[in-house]
């Protein structure tokens, strides 16, 4: 009875050692999944505006060191405790993905937006949005869908109030879309453009400084000079 027992407890670990590894093998595929989904519609997006896959890839280091440096200086840590950085900033990738629905003449534009054009190029955020909860029933990787959902929805505030499509205002927009606003905006300045030269660091830095609190959360844009200065991007 006793060896019965044993017997019966060996097989019973070795059948959940087997299950387990099955279940490790399927998150990888379903892994897989999100990142082949993810990196498709990324790469649409960035050829849609001209910017390949630079500007997704530059938001995602500057938007990581920014986290990082938030945590070591213990601003926002209660928020930031527990969140997965990588995942957070391999989501900031997706924030502009809903440009694949905008028009060339709106996307490549090499002058100023007219008021309705800019109208239509609001549209983006939402078309990112819906692209974003179909994906989100591709694979139950929850985090990372919800990240870029989040800061998509959201970059385009501004902490006075000013920005679209909700008119959030302080700490009412969400503290990832925060944090994708100004990665976003800087990379931007820095960046060669259909209607624009690429500034420099310090150049883009005096810009960001002199907006200010009009469209950057107060905390978040004070540190952010010294972390990008440290970091040379």
């Amino acid at each position: 009875m006793y060896q019965a027992k044993i017997s019966q407890n060996m097989e019973w670990r070795f059948d959940n050692k087997f299950l387990h590894g099955i279940a490790l093998k399927n998150k990888r595929n379903i892994f897989n999944v999100k990142d082949y989904i993810a990196d498709t519609v990324i790469d649409l997006a960035g050829t849609r505006d001209g910017t390949s896959g630079g500007h997704m890839g530059r938001t995602v280091r500057i938007l990581g060191l920014l986290v990082k440096g938030m945590l070591d200086r213990d601003l926002y840590a209660n928020e930031l405790r527990g969140v997965d950085i990588d995942l957070l900033a391999e989501a900031a990738r997706l924030h502009d993905v809903g440009k694949i629905s905008i028009h060339d003449k709106i996307l490549l534009k090499p002058d100023k937006l007219t008021a309705e054009e800019f109208e239509l190029m609001k549209m983006h955020v939402d078309f990112g949005v819906m692209l974003i909860e179909k994906c989100r029933k591709k694979t139950p990787d929850n985090f990372f869908w919800e990240y870029a959902r989040i800061m998509i929805e959201s970059h385009h505030e501004k902490w006075n109030g000013t920005g679209y499509p909700n008119g959030l205002a302080g700490k009412k927009i969400p503290l990832y879309g925060r944090l994708m606003a100004i990665t976003d905006v800087y990379d931007a300045l820095t960046t060669k453009r259909p209607y624009k030269k690429a500034l420099t660091m310090k150049e883009a830095l005096r810009v960001i400084e002199k907006t200010g609190t009009a469209h950057f959360d107060p905390a978040i844009a004070k540190i952010f000079p010294e972390i990008i200065m440290t970091a040379g991007v």
